[in-house]
């Protein structure tokens, strides 16, 4: 049976092998997200500014390697500041 589409569920645009994609991604119960899906799009698909301001904002921070069917993040995650 398959998995339904739920609320912690989503998707967001990305670089999959240096190529625009949407990718497509589910909440697991200790809170990380699984990438599960990816589809390759152009950004001339995409007309409004919403889209295109999206797509600018989702791929500074969302870059994966797609290998033998396993997702890599590429992006390095921002370090969290120390406190002393």
């Amino acid at each position: 049976m398959k998995r339904r589409f739920s609320k912690t569920d989503g998707w967001c645009f990305a670089l999959v092998n240096g190529r625009l994609a949407e990718i497509w991604w589910r909440k697991k119960k200790n809170g990380e997200r699984e990438v599960v899906a990816h589809g390759y799009v152009q950004r001339k698909w995409f007309k409004t500014k919403k889209e295109l301001v999206m797509i600018e904002s989702d791929t500074k921070r969302h870059r994966f390697s797609y290998r033998n069917q396993k997702y890599r993040l590429l992006t390095a995650l921002p370090k969290s500041p120390k406190t002393t």
